[in-house]
């Protein structure tokens, strides 16, 4: 039997050598480098073979509500999750750091008849709209973005600004985009005003505080009638100096890569965003307060971040 065990034991090699994996995996998961502990930091390696990648290959998963499709086993997804385009997986909650913002103008309605969203107009650069049979057209004075009471008695537009928002997945590190449109938008201009827009003080002047000052719980609660789903953004603690430097250079990158992306972010939205409601972007009468703001100091923050 001790012969037996002494050939199992493992000899003092390999248990260095686990020792250092376990050593290196820590340091790849605290640092989000797998190559952490492998390769000196900001070692130089000559070239990476990602020389021809350019921003037509980058894809940035979209983490769609309200989406208007099954899973992988053929069920319906709820309203209430966060879909991934890309991973096709689902979320109740995502732990975000929100990087950028890109505004568009987007004229879509959901057509029951096909069981898909129908872009009928659309532009990227809101000077310039395409519509669906290649006719261009100024935003400016377009007729389909007037503010129109119908026989309701509400006020709605058929175009409307999204928001199209760059954030990263603190779970797991990678980037992803939510579309704020309609009755959703004034979820996210009402978390920016409460909390970004004029809300630092540096040497007694008000100024901004970056859109990745904090970490960001977005959820979803389902509307008073149940039809659609709303988001929640929740304001967390402060990041680290060193996180908020990282997301500062990202933001810059996305900036400069996301015009090539929004096409196809917006084709991989198949989401029916308020059923048969009345568009309430910027309409105070619509306007729902779902911001929620967490102090630092909170102990239920430190469990939800």
């Amino acid at each position: 039997m001790a012969k037996n065990q002494a050939q199992a034991a493992p000899k003092e090699e390999e248990t260095g050598l686990a020792t250092a994996a376990a050593s290196t995996s820590a340091l790849a998961l605290a640092t989000r480098d797998e190559l952490a502990g492998v390769l000196d930091a900001g070692e130089a390696l000559g070239s990476d073979g990602l020389e021809e990648v350019d921003g037509s290959d980058i894809k940035l998963s979209a983490k769609v509500f309200n989406f208007k499709g099954i899973d992988k086993a053929g069920d319906p997804i709820p309203p209430n999750v966060f879909y991934d385009s890309i991973t096709e997986t689902a979320s109740k909650d995502l732990n975000l750091a929100l990087l950028t913002l890109h505004k568009t103008n987007e004229w879509r309605e959901y057509d029951e008849a096909e069981g898909r969203s129908k872009i009928h107009c659309r532009s990227f650069d809101r000077v310039n709209g395409k519509m669906e049979n290649g006719t261009e057209r100024r935003c400016e004075g377009c007729p389909d973005a007037q503010w129109k009471t119908n026989d309701k008695g509400k006020r709605e537009r058929r175009c409307s600004p999204v928001y199209n928002v760059v954030a990263i997945d603190r779970g797991n590190g990678t980037p992803c985009v939510i579309r704020f449109k309609k009755t959703s938008l004034p979820v996210l201009q009402q978390h920016l005003n409460k909390h970004h827009l004029g809300r630092r003080v540096v040497n007694g002047k008000p100024s901004n505080y970056p859109l990745f000052a904090f970490a960001v719980r977005a959820s979803l609660k389902m509307s008073d009638d149940k039809k659609y789903a709303l988001p929640v953004l929740e304001r967390g603690p402060v990041l680290s100096g060193e996180e908020i430097r990282m997301h500062s250079a990202s933001a810059q990158i996305y900036r400069e890569q996301l015009m090539p992306m929004l096409e196809r972010l917006s084709q991989q939205d198949t989401s029916e965003d308020a059923p048969k409601a009345a568009d309430t972007s910027f309409d105070p009468d619509g306007f729902v307060d779902t911001s929620v703001a967490v102090h630092d100091a909170a102990p239920e923050s430190a469990k939800r971040f």
